[in-house]
């Protein structure tokens, strides 16, 4: 079993335990990985970004709408559950669908109501074999014996379930916590003192009264029977989302966080450890964005990560695989993970990484840096870089935008974000027009036009993952609804655009089916090259 905790006095958790990346054959399992389960016969199945991976320690099976999913599920699968009996279930942004070995393949499940969940981020199956599904329209109940669907509580944006060993399956939703009784289907808002605190939960642990609660941005909060009350547990981590939380076999608790890596709690819940990726050290975490948690057989933990694939904790081999840049160097990027590429009228290129930006001189053959954070804090992991004159600016999924000055790599955070964007809004792209406004867009916000002089105006299209202008100076926003395009109407204070859907590309249009348009690119012939 694996043994976790101890003195930590002279000797940091990343130096004496050590993580793998999994790796099959030389192909690396999908990067980004939002949640994991193992089955009965050892075999870790991972909801993926890219479908579904099967992984049995020597070789990895990828399952996607082209090649086991049905045509239309998407690739985008959020949540995965193994039930009491051995049965596979996975849930997308349009759907459920449940695997069927005999033909090695998963088939649609509860499609036969008008009104079926979106966006599922969690799944639970009862010893009666019903499932219980956390969507972003409700919990739901899915009964296989008559292929029923049904909506037991209409709330919005349900991220996490827990069953308490008993009667009660806690859920999460946007606006707090709350139970159902399983026997009665009677559900309400969990009540004890404190409870107020608890918005936007994006994890639960819960056996019996004791009770640990994630949160979007308020972190993470405790309740038990002696207690009777809810209280913040002081671990520092406001704006840092709890995504997952996994009872550790020899006690006590590790926390998934998106941006602080995997956290240890002690059974007192103070605490007492903490694993980081280190960008200069190759068998650290691969990613602080840390989806989901899972003590699997012979006490391995196993990490979904954000970018970073899925990593293995054993604490008998003392190690996780996998390979990073030439540490301890800054002759080069400053982290491997790149997301964004630009040039700049200097011919330097400029990279955006997972720890803020890297410059490359290419005639004098020199690198720079910038915007990188070596601390505590979580480090900027950089989507989008646009020029603009003396400066360039830099979006990022966790930090916002900054303006970057070109002759000294002065930085500047430019505030932008409003209401509920502050807290959930991940910068995905930016695109200058031909008037010199900074359009800005991407997940969980709407879309964003910052003028020259500072006014920011925005647009009710969101979940973006890519921007363009064409010649006519029409903004291009591509993403998880389609293709969007914006015409610009007014000028001054009563500047404002036009949108409009370009239906042939729509996310449900046979028999282009995708889930997520990722690029756009106007070519001087007038047609538009995409990449789904």
């Amino acid at each position: 079993m694996l043994l976790v905790f101890f003195s930590f006095a002279s000797i940091s958790a990343q130096e004496q335990y050590r993580f793998a990346q999994v790796a099959t054959e030389g192909d690396l399992v999908q990067s980004i990985v939002y949640q994991l389960d193992q089955d009965s016969v050892g075999n870790i199945w991972l909801a993926t970004e890219e479908g579904v991976v099967r992984h049995n320690s020597q070789r990895s099976y990828s399952y996607h709408p082209y090649d086991g999913l049905p045509l239309d599920f998407g690739d985008r699968v959020r949540a995965l559950h193994i039930g009491p009996r051995g049965e596979v279930w996975i849930g997308s942004d349009v759907g459920l669908a449940k695997y069927l070995p005999e033909v090695d393949q998963f088939r649609w499940r509860g499609r036969s109501g008008e009104l079926t969940p979106n966006l599922i981020k969690d799944l639970f199956q009862d010893e009666r074999g019903w499932l219980w599904i956390a969507a972003f329209n409700g919990l739901w109940r899915y009964t296989p014996g008559d292929n029923e669907m049904i909506r037991l509580a209409n709330l919005r944006d349900l991220q996490a379930l827990a069953w308490d060993g008993g009667e009660r399956l806690y859920f999460g939703a946007e606006e707090g916590l709350h139970f159902i009784n399983l026997e009665t289907g009677e559900w309400q808002r969990f009540s004890r003192v404190g409870a107020d605190n608890l918005k936007s939960v994006t994890s639960i642990f819960a056996a019996g009264e004791e009770l640990l609660v994630g949160t979007q941005s308020a972190g993470v909060f405790s309740s038990s029977a002696a207690a009777a009350a809810v209280t913040l547990l002081p671990l520092n981590l406001a704006n840092v989302p709890v995504r997952g939380i996994s009872a550790a076999p020899d006690g006590g608790w590790y926390l998934a966080t998106d941006g602080r890596g995997i956290i240890v709690l002690d059974t007192a819940r103070r605490l007492a450890n903490s694993f980081r990726h280190d960008v200069n050290e190759p068998e650290s975490l691969s990613s602080d964005g840390v989806y989901d948690l899972l003590f699997g057989e012979e006490g391995i933990l196993w990490a979904a990560t954000y970018g970073g694939g899925l990593n293995q904790l054993n604490p008998r081999a003392n190690r996780f695989y996998h390979v990073v840049h030439k540490a301890n160097s800054r002759e080069g990027l400053v982290h491997p993970f790149t997301r964004s590429i630009l040039e700049d009228n200097n011919e330097n290129i400029w990279f955006g990484t997972k720890n803020g930006i890297s410059i490359w001189n290419r005639s004098e053959d020199r690198w720079s840096h910038c915007l990188t954070n070596a601390g505590e804090e979580a480090k900027p992991i950089v989507m989008t870089l646009v020029e603009d004159g003396p400066f360039v600016w830099a979006g990022t999924y966790n930090a916002g935008l900054f303006r970057i000055r070109k002759a000294d790599l002065r930085v500047e955070a430019i505030p932008f974000l409003r209401g509920k964007d502050r807290q959930r809004g991940h910068v995905f792209t930016a695109v200058k027009d031909q008037l010199g406004n900074l359009w800005i867009g991407g997940v969980n916000m709407e879309l964003y036009r910052r003028s020259p002089d500072g006014e920011v105006v925005t647009f009710p299209v969101s979940q973006l993952r890519a921007l363009a202008v064409d010649k006519q100076n029409r903004i291009l926003a591509a993403g998880r609804q389609g293709l969007t395009l914006l015409t610009s109407t007014g000028t001054g204070a009563a500047a404002g655009a036009e949108l409009k859907t370009i239906s042939a590309l729509g996310a449900e249009q046979q028999p282009v089916s995708y889930s997520t348009l990722n690029t756009v690119v106007p070519d001087t012939a007038g047609r538009l090259l995409i990449g789904t």
